[in-house]
């Protein structure tokens, strides 16, 4: 039974317009799938497969012979024409591109006549491989003949010499002739040819394209069509204009020159893997391209010649590649003051294509910039218009700084005219910048002129201090309010004059000034208003005045002995106004 399975399982027969399947006992049916499934894995792992219409072997024209088919239908399931009724099966593709109008015709050979061949033609100039798989019409049939014999197929193909006619022929005995007609084509459109080994057999045939009067001929130079590059910026990937021999493919033969300076090749691979033929090639050079602009990608022959399937060689073909300039930035990092209030500004954005955006830990931002962020680490990305990414990690630092203050401070009165503040506290300890302020009626602020935690303050109000950290830009305030008291009364009825003086030099009643009785230490023009001291010699002449700069208090030193005449002009507002001129005498006794 074994023996049974090989032989006939990878057999479809064609009987007129339906297909026989050997029949399989269930106790057979496991080995079957089983030898799928290891078939099914070997195409998965299979990177390209001449069985398919994208790994597709070029024809260049003339005669090409075939020695043998592989097994399978390569990795992908395709359309192979309207009398094949949709089945693949041991199939082998075929392209090639008119050069020379005409009417195209070939007749397909086995070697073993018994053995018997189907296929179908495809148009992939404007819809390529994809358009026979997703039958979108970009890429329609034009030819297809499954007609045979069974045990005496024959030669097949297209050729009205031979008998062809029609476009459709087939499937099994029926629909005939084994012959389509001839088909006229025009110069650059492309086809593509599956051919299937029904018979499954390994002797292979005959592919002859002479009897056509158009041309299917390549002497065209191939060359790069398009390339690509990629955000790294130290690759590309190239498209040459038809399939070319991945053999003939070295990195020594490639080079790039531009703004930059002169890199090299260290890597070149294919898009399919393991293929023998492909349009698609990465490169990658010794390092990256740091410096945007326009370079030139060149081919040269320093290890052979760059080829397609016909020969044809690439040499001297050049290529413009515009490599971006790596993305760079400048980041602005705002400190987050007491837990709170970090920030992310981004600036200078260098290389790279506009627009940007900028992902915080993941979250995409409507700006470059993050607001409110707490301390801690943060990764950033920033991508652009082709989404290029670069990608960099941040830290929001943190800076504690709180003010304390007392809030309860001395007040003013009339007698206490100013208060110095005490009891300001910084926590931690730390150097800081001192801003004070005094809140006006409508609520604003107006600085005044002292950088101390301590100023002396000469007005009631509510005070505003403001310290500031010099590196991390952190703030701490408070308020303090300075009130006013009514126990601090003057009563200048109180205001008293020496009348003797004695001058000796022991530091005792040797300066002459007004007084209050009730409080004699009290220093009357710290708490006055207006005050003017005006004091005169017996003939009337002045020796003192307060409004002079000689100071507040007649110093006698050398003044003669004798009798001296005093005024006294003063004025105050504090609790009550209070104003007036007082006069007198005095006697200098040494």
């Amino acid at each position: 039974m074994r023996g049974f399975l090989v032989l006939y399982i990878p057999i479809l027969l064609k009987s007129n317009s339906y297909y026989i399947r050997p029949y399989i006992p269930t106790t057979m049916k496991f080995t079957f799938l089983l030898v799928f499934c290891l078939c099914a894995t070997t195409r998965a792992l299979a990177q390209t497969s001449t069985g398919d219409c994208e790994g597709s072997i070029p024809l260049c024209g003339g005669i090409y012979t075939e020695d043998s088919a592989p097994p399978g239908n390569g990795n992908i399931f395709e359309y192979t024409g309207a009398c094949n009724q949709g089945n693949e099966t041991m199939s082998l593709w075929y392209t090639f591109t008119v050069t020379q109008p005409g009417d195209l015709s070939f007749i397909l050979t086995p070697n073993n006549s018994a053995d018997d061949y189907d296929w179908g033609m495809f148009e992939i100039t404007n819809g390529g491989c994809a358009g026979i798989v997703s039958q979108d019409g970009s890429s329609p049939e034009v030819e297809c003949n499954s007609y045979g014999v069974l045990g005496l197929s024959g030669p097949t193909g297209v050729s009205t010499a031979n008998g062809g006619s029609g476009s459709s022929n087939g499937p099994g005995d029926l629909n005939g002739p084994a012959f389509n007609a001839d088909l006229p084509v025009q110069v650059g459109q492309t086809f593509a040819l599956v051919v299937m080994n029904w018979s499954n057999s390994l002797e292979g045939y005959t592919i002859d394209f002479t009897g056509s009067s158009a041309e299917i001929y390549d002497d065209q130079q191939p060359y790069i069509l398009e390339a690509t590059t990629t955000c790294s910026n130290n690759q590309a990937h190239i498209q040459f204009s038809e399939p070319i021999v991945v053999s003939s493919v070295d990195t020594s033969d490639f080079s790039l020159t531009g703004p930059g300076g002169d890199y090299t090749c260290i890597s070149i691979l294919p898009d399919q893997p393991g293929s023998t033929f492909d349009t698609g090639f990465t490169i990658l050079f010794n390092e990256s391209i740091l410096v945007g602009g326009t370079y030139t990608l060149s081919v040269s022959d320093v290890s052979g010649n760059v080829q397609d399937a016909c020969g044809n060689q690439a040499l001297n073909a050049v290529f413009e590649i515009v490599f971006t300039t790596p993305i760079t930035f400048d980041a602005a990092i705002e400190t987050a003051c007491n837990g709170q209030g970090g920030s992310l500004s981004l600036s200078n954005m260098q290389g790279g294509t506009n627009p940007f955006q900028l992902l915080l830990n993941g979250v995409l931002q409507d700006t470059l910039s993050a607001e409110n962020l707490t301390p801690g680490n943060y990764q950033i990305i920033i991508n652009d218009a082709l989404n290029c990414a670069i990608l960099q990690n941040i830290e929001i630092p943190n800076h504690d700084i709180s003010i304390l203050a007392i809030p309860a401070q001395d007040s003013l009165s009339c007698s206490s005219t100013n208060v110095e503040i005490t009891g300001v506290v910084v926590e931690p300890t730390q150097e800081t910048s001192v801003n004070w302020s005094y809140q006006n009626a409508d609520g604003s602020y107006s600085p005044i002129l002292s950088t101390a935690y301590n100023p002396t303050i000469t007005a009631a109000g509510v005070y505003r201090i403001i310290v500031t950290d010099p590196t991390s830009g952190c703030t701490s305030e408070a308020q303090i309010e300075i009130g006013e008291s009514e126990a601090g009364f003057i009563d200048l009825s109180q205001i008293r004059f020496p009348n003797v003086i004695t001058p000796n030099g022991d530091s005792d009643n040797d300066t002459w000034r007004p007084y209050l009785r009730n409080s004699p230490s009290l220093l009357l023009p710290s708490v006055l208003e207006d005050y003017k001291l005006t004091i005169f010699d017996r003939w009337g002449k002045k020796v003192f005045d307060s409004t002079t700069g000689s100071g507040n208090y007649w110093s006698v030193k050398d003044a003669a002995d004798g009798t001296y005449y005093y005024e006294l002009y003063y004025k105050i507002t504090c609790g009550k106004l209070q104003e007036g001129t007082k006069s007198g005498q005095f006697v200098v006794i040494r």
